[in-house]
């Protein structure tokens, strides 16, 4: 609920003390930077994802959702990276589709990986999926970015040199 905050963000003592600079959000280099660190990104979504918030879910390596979470549809970014992130055919329909839709169906469409019971569970699933990363040899950890999804890369890329405006 409120504004989707990385927990964790480098240069902060335990995380964000503030949410990323919206304009920065908004034009996707936050994205950018979030994805040149060469770490794999683990999300937790709870509460309701919208707008520029998709632009964090969909730039993350790995997604747990809330089963309370409402994903808000059409989509956020470039088009031209949904069909590589989740399908052709789900990336057509969350493009064409309007409204709320819940976690189970997006579970179910390979948007997220996990949808968990409440919001507790979904953060400790995060940190458990987040743990399980680190905890391989560096190069591997920085080597599974590209192998969970190359497509992150490129939708981050389009993001950042302005292929959506807010």
């Amino acid at each position: 609920k409120g504004p989707v905050i990385p927990a964790g963000y480098p240069g902060t003592a335990g995380g964000l003390t503030a949410a990323p600079d919206s304009q920065a959000l908004a034009s996707g280099t936050f994205l950018l930077g979030l994805r040149t660190l060469g770490l794999p990104c683990v999300v937790a979504c709870c509460g309701k994802i919208a707008g520029p918030a998709w632009g964090l879910v969909l730039a993350a390596d790995y997604r747990i959702a809330a089963a309370s979470s409402s994903f808000i549809l059409p989509l956020w970014g470039p088009p031209e990276c949904f069909g590589d992130l989740v399908g052709h055919t789900v990336a057509m329909q969350l493009c064409y589709t309007q409204g709320p839709v819940s976690a189970l169906t997006m579970l179910e469409y390979g948007v997220i990986h996990q949808c968990q019971k409440g919001e507790d569970d979904t953060k400790r699933a995060a940190a458990e999926v987040a743990r399980r990363i680190a905890s391989t040899p560096s190069l591997a950890c920085h080597q599974s970015t590209t192998m969970l999804s190359p497509a992150i890369e490129t939708y981050a890329s389009l993001v950042a040199r302005g292929g959506v405006r807010a």
